[in-house]
């Protein structure tokens, strides 16, 4: 379940370290109306499945921290953008993002179409073809 909350600027985000949380506020700064809610450390996947023998408490704290988290997903309309904030981003940034977006679609079918969004502070020049033939934006804040 994604719990949204209203675009604006915090101090700290779940999962987010300090480097990324202000690549996040420049962002926010950069477009304060880009979207109308956010939720952040947006689990997906499956997660990995506990040995048979684990304590029923400890198999579900497993299953839970096991899955994949979107660093932050922006909600505009009824159309939600899956966003990976990297300082640097390189080849694990188009992987992730990829990888989250198909886990999305399936986790949460009434956001069939998410946009994929990098914000970075810099990136590796040689994703910016793989990024486009994927339809990945990267926005350098």
């Amino acid at each position: 379940m994604i719990t949204w909350e209203e675009y604006k600027k915090k101090s700290r985000y779940p999962h987010m370290g300090a480097e990324d949380a202000v690549l996040w506020n420049k962002f926010i700064d950069k477009f304060p109306e880009l979207f109308t809610q956010v939720a952040y450390d947006v689990r997906v996947g499956d997660g990995t499945p506990p040995a048979p023998d684990t304590p029923e408490s400890y198999a579900k704290m497993q299953l839970d921290l096991s899955k994949k988290r979107i660093d932050v997903v922006g909600l505009e309309r009824n159309r939600a953008t899956i966003i990976e904030v990297k300082p640097y981003a390189a080849l694990s940034a188009i992987g992730q993002v990829e990888v989250y977006a198909d886990l999305f679609r399936r986790d949460e079918p009434r956001y069939f179409s998410p946009r994929k969004l990098i914000i970075c502070q810099s990136h590796d020049p040689d994703i910016t073809l793989s990024c486009r033939t994927r339809d990945i934006e990267v926005v350098i804040v």
